[in-house]
């Protein structure tokens, strides 16, 4: 007997509702977790194919800057649902990877599932290779292909994961990360948090390391209504959006890229590169609202459009030295 497939294709404001009342129950963690468990995004291969590229994408401006993975000590923040980043850093031969997360949202089955998929997905493994040390490469696929609970070299060493934990506040050395990931969390935290978290980052990299992040800015709801755009969430002030939303599963920050290199000019990361991309279907609802809030009626259309934001960036000589 099958389980039975979600499609997760809510409409957005039954979307936040449910999202919205599973935070506020006593089980709601566990449900959300079930719910994602048989969700149909976290069964498909297009769906898995599309992290990969991210964190191939994410991998090459690393290593594009300088960093090399092999033999590294590698800090990835938010491991969420599927554990890919990881596997792909040991794969192509990380020395030691510390994957942290706010919540403990990896169960065994979907562990396996995406560990599965992954080893014996044939372009993902040329991916890898391409960019692996190849004295780690084979032993470490042929170990990963051996196993029949994959999940099982998950947060074992060289893997480790950190979940409930506070990224700002890590139990590592000071300078002794070389490389800092993130794919697609830090819209999901407050701006104050994202300071506080550069200053850790900058706190454990060593002088050589860098940091690397993909950021949505959109409206996740728009990921799975596609009646909304990816703007849609501007028209609404932060107190009717919190109502909407509220501040846990559900919560997204709402800032915009020019926030994001705000924040990181702030600190004392000197940017490297800053590239980001804009969504033609925002830019075509933004001309029949208002955005809410004063705020983001600073920006250009063009600016409150960008969906996709990467950037890699490096501790200030200064602090380094």
């Amino acid at each position: 007997m099958t389980s039975k497939v979600l499609p997760m294709r809510l409409a957005w404001r039954q979307r936040l509702w449910l999202l919205r009342n599973l935070f506020d129950h006593p089980l709601g963690q566990v449900i959300y977790r079930r719910l994602q468990i048989y969700s149909s995004f976290h069964r498909s291969p297009v769906y898995f194919a599309k992290k990969r590229d991210q964190i191939i994408h994410l991998i090459d401006l690393a290593i594009d800057s300088g960093c090399s993975v092999s033999g590294s000590r590698v800090v990835e923040i938010g491991t969420g649902w599927v554990p890919l980043m990881p596997f792909i850093l040991w794969l192509m031969g990380a020395r030691e990877i510390h994957s942290v997360d706010l919540y403990r949202h990896l169960l065994p089955v979907s562990a396996n599932r995406i560990i599965r998929w992954l080893v014996n997905d044939r372009d993902s493994i040329e991916m890898i290779r391409q960019r692996a040390d190849e004295k780690h490469f084979g032993n470490r696929l042929a170990k990963a292909l051996q196993q029949t609970e994959p999940a099982s070299l998950f947060d074992n060493p060289p893997m480790h994961y950190h979940a409930p934990a506070d990224a700002c506040s890590l139990e590592l050395a000071d300078r002794s990360v070389d490389l800092v990931l993130s794919n697609v969390t830090l819209e999901h935290i407050p701006a104050p948090t994202i300071a506080e978290l550069f200053e850790e980052m900058i706190r454990i990299l060593k002088p050589s390391g860098r940091t690397v992040h993909l950021v949505d800015p959109s409206d996740h709801s728009s990921h799975h209504d596609p009646n909304i755009s990816p703007v849609h969430f501007l028209r609404y002030d932060d107190a009717t959006w919190e109502h909407l939303s509220g501040t846990g599963i559900a919560y997204h920050n709402r800032l915009r890229v020019p926030d994001y290199k705000k924040l990181i000019q702030a600190s004392s990361f000197r940017i490297e590169r800053f590239d980001s991309t804009t969504n033609p279907k925002s830019l075509e609802d933004l001309k029949s609202f208002r955005p809410a809030e004063p705020r983001w009626r600073e920006y250009s259309d063009d600016d409150l459009a960008k969906q996709y934001l990467t950037f890699v960036a490096a501790a200030d000589d200064r602090i380094q030295s």
